[in-house]
């Protein structure tokens, strides 16, 4: 009966590694067709923000803000914006950050774009932990004219005895949320010309109560929207939904 066993394990443990072969070589192959589409802020399909505030940003907005700083192409420090690294002040040179640092140096992401809106909720009375103590002792006012939105921001959400409201305000001015969804649908979702082959099977599904090969006509519209045609000879269509 050992004997037996043995044999069954044996096949047993060809088939698991067989199984186990063919999943590695399936999510290779999912991961390399995932690629475009995986989240990843370096890129700029995804935006970091606040839908009650009503504030948005994407990394390449503080790239483009402070390249020029930096000494540094806006393609480059975008790159860089997310992950382990770090801006050395000694060197003046971005860096990837090591374990052996001990966390002195704060990330980019952190430096650059998070502690900006931290100051700006210090400065509204929300308590925050700031690196830079000094940050904390500017008034929203302040800030708003050095980030160049007090033109923006009306006078009287400004001077609201509500901080907060203020606070929206010179946010929203600073960095608007619809802007910073609207840029990322038009960089990075397909054009409608590029979509439609892709759409048109939920735009127009196969109707269950059609029998044999769908007349001329639907053929023709099917047609028309694969393209995305509109010149005046296109069929005209007219979707209800509820």
């Amino acid at each position: 009966s050992e004997k037996y066993l043995a044999q069954a394990d044996a096949v047993l443990a060809a088939s698991q590694s067989s199984a186990e072969t063919a999943r590695e070589e399936g999510a290779d192959e999912e991961e390399e067709e995932d690629e475009d589409v995986t989240f990843k802020p370096e890129t700029g399909n995804v935006t970091f923000g606040s839908a009650i505030d009503g504030w948005g940003f994407r990394v390449g907005q503080f790239a483009e803000l402070y390249a020029a700083k930096l000494g540094c192409s806006a393609t480059s420090l975008q790159k860089a914006l997310w992950g382990d690294y770090v801006y050395n002040p000694k060197t003046k040179r971005i860096v990837r950050q090591k374990g052996g640092t001990g966390g002195k140096l704060r990330p980019l992401f952190v430096q650059l774009a998070l502690e900006p809106i931290w100051q700006l909720y210090s400065a509204a009375g929300h308590d925050v932990s700031l690196s830079n103590s000094g940050a904390a002792s500017k008034t929203l006012k302040d800030m708003a004219k050095s980030l160049g939105v007090s033109e923006s921001v009306n006078a009287r959400d400004m001077n609201n005895s509500d901080t907060h409201i203020a606070l929206q305000a010179v946010l929203r001015a600073w960095l608007p949320l619809p802007s910073a969804a609207l840029s990322m649908a038009i960089d990075h979702l397909p054009s409608p010309n590029i979509a439609a082959p892709f759409r048109v099977s939920r735009l127009l599904p196969s109707a269950p109560s059609l029998k044999g090969p769908p007349p001329p006509a639907m053929a023709q519209i099917e047609a028309d929207i694969n393209s995305s045609k509109s010149s005046d000879d296109a069929a005209v269509v007219i979707f209800v939904s509820k």
